[in-house]
């Protein structure tokens, strides 16, 4: 696809290369793909004596902010979409004793159902539109046993 990576006059202005187009790539101090302004997480852990065994609720909360998907103007305007804010929760209940330890969690509680990237096999204005996504893991449940040697 000759011409297909030159630059472009995204904004309309008669100048390729300008200001918000830095010959189709971010301008200096843009943010980064993939990275949010704010992005963390936050973990609660209560344990309790339950009889012979030692017993323990926990949460954990993720939350990530809006970012792009992409450093390339052009491709994000025409291929990438903006990522949105999202929030996961977790949940875990075990019980311990010795070395034992049993735990039933649940990942994803609220079934967030995002994008955690989308890439592609190479340019999108080379290849088309065959981007994919990696999406976040379902809302599961599960049964852990551990034993510590």
């Amino acid at each position: 696809c000759p011409g297909c990576q030159s630059p472009k006059d995204i904004n309309g202005d008669g100048v390729i290369g300008g200001p918000g187009e830095s010959a189709n790539w971010a301008d200096k101090g843009e943010q980064l793909p993939l990275t949010a302004k704010f992005k963390g997480n936050l973990t609660a852990r209560y344990t309790v004596p339950i009889g012979e065994f030692e017993g323990h609720l926990q949460a954990t909360v993720a939350y990530q902010g809006k970012r792009n998907s992409s450093l390339n103007i052009r491709d994000m305007e025409l291929y990438y979409p903006e990522f949105k804010e999202n929030t996961f929760l977790d949940l875990t209940a075990g019980l311990a004793k010795d070395s034992y330890e049993i735990e039933l969690f649940v990942k994803n509680v609220t079934n967030e159902d995002t994008p955690l990237a989308i890439t592609s096999q190479c340019a999108p204005a080379t290849c088309g539109q065959q981007i994919y996504g990696i999406p976040a893991r379902p809302r599961t449940v599960g049964l852990k046993f551990t034993q510590n040697f």
